[in-house]
């Protein structure tokens, strides 16, 4: 049962809908810290309800499955808005790839235990006998249902900021970690979109046994690219280099319009 909070002495009453004491406090505490204030509590009561606990009630009430299900779009939406906007550069691959590792059922489990969440949730008495509240799917599908209750509840750009306040850092990190990944797997992606692969050629080795020199190719379809190193590896990394940039180039061109 919710209960409305009553103004303070000498504060106005921004009519914002508390829950009972102790109820989601770190969760609230946490919305807060975003920038939000929902008008009203019951849909996260009802993301912190697990199946179990609806079944095992004698007085009615929701469960979180319909609002994990709301939960995961929106978030994925948040995601891939920030990737969008954070950084240009990044391929179609790249950012499927990156919101893949940041949406996944064990990151959003890492997610809630640091919220504190499995502590709140509400479980029956078997799902509690076992281990319910450090179940890696309960947890991540309870935080996709807070995020979908928080949509409702205050609209999309709230639940953004939500998102935004935890998983801005892990967004940024997995941004810094993917552009570091190998040229060749870029490459590889690009390749794949066009339903294709890349063909790599030896051209040559020169120099001593102690300081050696390769040129190799990398071709994807009629495009090839050279490059050179002191390791085979190395050369066809600096190939695969250059072809993702003219390959990126060549998806950025005007139809019928070849890149300079």
């Amino acid at each position: 049962m919710l209960r409305q909070r009553r103004p303070a002495p000498g504060k106005p009453d921004r009519g914002e809908a508390m829950p009972e004491p102790g109820f989601s406090e770190r969760l609230r505490r946490l919305l807060l810290s975003a920038g939000v204030a929902l008008p009203d509590w019951t849909g996260i009561e009802v993301a912190l309800t697990h199946t179990s606990y609806v079944y095992e009630s004698a007085t009615p009430c929701d469960h979180n499955e319909r609002l994990e299900f709301l939960g995961d779009a929106v978030l994925g939406l948040c995601v891939a808005e920030s990737l969008y906007r954070a950084c240009p550069g990044l391929s179609p691959g790249q950012m499927t790839r990156i919101r893949g590792s940041l949406v996944s059922g064990s990151q959003l489990a890492l997610v809630a235990e640091e919220w504190g969440l499995g502590l709140e949730l509400r479980l029956g008495r078997g799902e509690e006998r076992d281990g319910g509240r450090r179940r890696q799917s309960n947890l991540s599908r309870a935080i996709e249902a807070v995020i979908g209750a928080v949509h409702l509840g205050a609209g999309y750009r709230a639940a953004d900021l939500v998102v935004q306040e935890v998983l801005g850092d892990r967004i940024a990190a997995a941004i810094a970690a993917d552009l570091s990944l190998d040229s060749k797997t870029e490459l590889q992606e690009l390749a794949q979109e066009r339903g294709q692969t890349p063909v790599y050629r030896v051209l040559g080795r020169t120099g001593p046994d102690h300081a050696p020199w390769w040129t190799a190719s990398v071709a994807v379809g009629e495009t090839e690219a050279v490059g050179q190193g002191t390791s085979l590896r190395a050369a066809e990394k600096q190939a695969a280099l250059r072809l993702v940039g003219v390959l990126q180039c060549q998806r950025c061109s005007p139809p019928n319009q070849e890149p300079r």
